[in-house]
């Protein structure tokens, strides 16, 4: 196996779930770069007002949730995260801000979440869906824990045929626009938006999509 395949299966898993020190050093890094460009577009597609209350599930280092509350001050962010090096670089992060910018962050499983039905406005999984070991139960719950009036965003990449064997190996689960979109119908949710965005990086492009979600009838 070569050095490259090694560093990518590294990261494939700490994307996962990011572990210790090193894995949640170098992976906040990496979300960070990688999702800058991202998150901006995340927030126009939100249409956020006053007052709302927005839920990041697996929320990483937290930049959203930052950025969300530097875009939109009275908005009540709060993010959930299984990774416990992520979970203490959000804390720290908390400590680095005043109490009008901080945000709330729990440790809790995406299929259980700790809050209660029709809590929140808005509710984004960016970069996520990928590692649901039960989404048709994590949609449940975001389903339950979203007003009436709630959107749901999931935001991810696509994987084209010939890379799926990759991912598969590293333990993704692929998706294409077609079964997320059956996936989010199949729990209750009606298709309200579809954003497709291209990225680059050297010689490479690959699809990132916007998928906008109402909690449905």
């Amino acid at each position: 196996m070569s050095l490259r395949n090694v560093i990518e299966r590294f990261i494939a898993h700490q994307a996962r779930l990011p572990r210790g020190v090193v894995g949640g050093v170098i992976m906040a890094r990496i979300f960070s770069a990688a999702n800058r460009h991202r998150h901006q577009i995340t927030l126009q597609q939100l249409s956020l007002s006053k007052k709302y209350a927005v839920l990041d599930v697996g929320c990483g280092n937290g930049d959203f949730l930052f950025n969300l509350r530097q875009h939109s001050p009275s908005c009540f962010a709060v993010g959930i995260e299984l990774s416990s090096a992520m979970s203490t670089i959000v804390q720290r992060r908390n400590t680095n801000h005043r109490a009008g910018g901080r945000v709330d962050i729990a440790r809790a499983d995406w299929s259980r979440l700790p809050f209660l039905e029709d809590s929140f406005d808005r509710v984004i999984a960016s970069n996520i869906i990928y590692f649901w070991e039960k989404p048709h139960e994590s949609l449940s719950e975001i389903h339950r824990v979203l007003k009436a009036s709630g959107k749901l965003t999931i935001i991810f990449q696509p994987i084209p045929p010939t890379n799926q064997a990759k991912y598969l190996s590293y333990g993704y689960v692929t998706y294409s626009q077609e079964t997320v979109i059956q996936l989010l119908n199949d729990n209750g949710f009606r298709i309200i938006d579809v954003l497709s965005k291209e990225e680059n990086s050297k010689n490479r492009s690959w699809e990132v999509l916007w998928i906008t979600a109402s909690r449905g009838a």
